[in-house]
């Protein structure tokens, strides 16, 4: 998000203040009066200055809070698959109420009349003024997963819970998405790689 040039605020620092017994000023030229201009205010318009002052702090406060979601965000690589759910008969989602800050529950279900097989393996992403862009992994050093294969024959489901903190820390608020490679059993269908994806929100 983009935080604009700047916000409009009234000036209210021009108010014409009468003081008794202050004197006042001769006039700079002949067709002055002894006294000042006076700055007519309109009915009300005190309550609209106020009013006009608080929007603008509530804009800035608002604008500020979108710029550092969009700061702590700025160097995230933007994601790298394009078709996903391309696998018929396959889909997978998040378990209703399984979602954490630290982890989830997801179900994969193969409707296809073939068995599939999926590993440990999985990518976290966030969705970003509508982009979706790769969560920064935060551990230190080399990782890896388990290389295991899990298979679903056809008509059947399988859960799998994900714990993603000790790759990825704990997720803020946001609207995200796992990956996960999937395919058939039959070795020609590794030749290419099928992600499923489940979207998921952290409030």
């Amino acid at each position: 998000m983009q935080v604009g040039d700047g916000v409009n605020t009234p000036n209210i620092g021009d108010r014409v203040l009468t003081l008794s017994g202050v004197p006042t000023p001769s006039p700079k030229y002949p067709n002055e009066t002894s006294s000042p201009p006076q700055r007519l205010i309109p009915k009300g318009g005190k309550n609209m200055t106020k009013l006009h002052i608080l929007s603008g702090v509530l804009l800035m406060l608002l604008l500020a809070g979108c710029s550092t979601t969009n700061a702590e965000e700025a160097d995230w690589e933007p994601s790298e698959v394009e078709d996903v759910n391309t696998l018929e008969g396959v889909s997978m989602k998040v378990k209703e109420g399984s979602v954490t800050s630290k982890g989830a529950i997801v179900v994969i279900k193969n409707d296809s009349g073939r068995e599939v097989m999926y590993g440990n393996a999985y990518i976290l992403e966030k969705k970003v003024n509508g982009e979706w862009f790769e969560v920064p992994i935060t551990v230190e050093g080399e990782y890896g997963f388990t290389a295991i294969g899990y298979s679903i024959a056809p008509g059947s489901s399988a859960e799998k819970e994900m714990e993603w903190d000790w790759l990825y820390g704990e997720l803020n608020k946001g609207e995200y998405r796992i990956l996960k490679g999937i395919n058939y059993s039959e070795s020609e269908s590794f030749k290419k790689r099928n992600y499923l994806s489940a979207e998921f929100t952290i409030k």
